[in-house]
């Protein structure tokens, strides 16, 4: 047993291109959640009304305070998006856009919880769907854990080269289907009205 042991070991080591590879995933999704960030941060821009009433249902405030708290997501949707697209601050990048997604899945979370579940949370490019669902904190959970994947990398030493564009391509090929995901949602929830 111990000579089949020893002979399969040094097939069990990685190959030395592994730690690139991994670096070039990190890039890949670190532009993709650069994009999603600043696609959020135009969003909110250009949609200010339902943005502020989505700020204000979920913090429970109104007016100045909603727009305050709007401005403040927006800011630092802004920062991290900046942040992921840098090679030396893409850990910070990614730990700020980590805190953001987890924030927002606490604040859908406690509007789920309250029975609010009926409110616009501004999460979608689209049409509103018609209120917080469990698919709305499942996907912020992954978006955390995606951001955590690349501050876990980008802390590792994984060799994240520097930012190119076939890393934003794939990263705009990311928010593609993140954009074609929410339409089929929201698809799906339409067809589930009552007429």
């Amino acid at each position: 047993m111990a000579q089949v042991m020893q002979h399969l070991m040094p097939q069990l080591v990685p190959p030395p291109e592994l730690p690139a590879v991994f670096g070039e995933l990190v890039r890949q999704l670190a532009s993709f959640l650069a994009l999603l960030l600043g696609a959020a941060v135009l969003h909110k821009a250009y949609t200010p009304a339902p943005s502020i009433a989505s700020a204000a249902a979920l913090t429970r405030s109104s007016g100045r305070l909603a727009r305050a708290a709007l401005i403040v997501a927006a800011a630092l949707e802004a920062a991290a998006c900046a942040l992921l697209l840098t090679k030396q601050h893409l850990q910070a990048g990614a730990l700020l856009a980590a805190l953001l997604f987890t924030l927002y899945f606490g604040a859908l979370a406690r509007a789920l919880r309250a029975g609010d579940g009926g409110i616009d949370c501004g999460c979608h490019f689209g049409a509103s769907h018609g209120g917080v669902e469990t698919f709305d904190l499942t996907r912020n959970a992954v978006l955390a854990a995606l951001a955590v994947l690349v501050c876990a990398g980008a802390g590792a030493g994984a060799i994240a080269p520097p930012l190119e564009p076939r890393h934003l391509l794939a990263g705009a090929g990311g928010l593609a289907l993140y954009v074609a995901l929410d339409a089929v949602r929201g698809a799906a929830h339409e067809r589930r009205r009552p007429a």
